[in-house]
């Protein structure tokens, strides 16, 4: 989360006593995270519209540097779920 919304839900809470924070005080830092030596790294992401999906993908090696990658859509209206199991089964093709 970044500094400045934490200030603003700190901000919130003072004028709304009786309402929770509205974002969480526990920040989590997400960084990327080398893999071991010799392993490469796949991320792939998706996303819907109703009758469209698109997906991404990059492959990293353990130095972080990008190997390939790629993306694309289909028009198909699927489910949330199927979504990320076409993204992953895209990436791997």
């Amino acid at each position: 989360m970044s500094r400045k919304a934490s200030n603003l839900s700190k901000d919130f809470h003072i004028y709304n006593i009786l309402n929770e924070h509205l974002l969480s005080q526990n920040e989590a830092i997400k960084k990327w995270e080398k893999p071991p030596k010799g392993i490469v790294k796949i991320n792939f992401d998706a996303s819907i519209n109703l009758n469209r999906m698109g997906y991404g993908v990059i492959i990293q090696d353990d130095d972080g540097f990008v190997l390939g990658g790629g993306g694309g859509f289909i028009d198909k209206r699927v489910l949330v779920h199927e979504v990320e199991c076409i993204a992953f089964e895209r990436s791997i093709k």
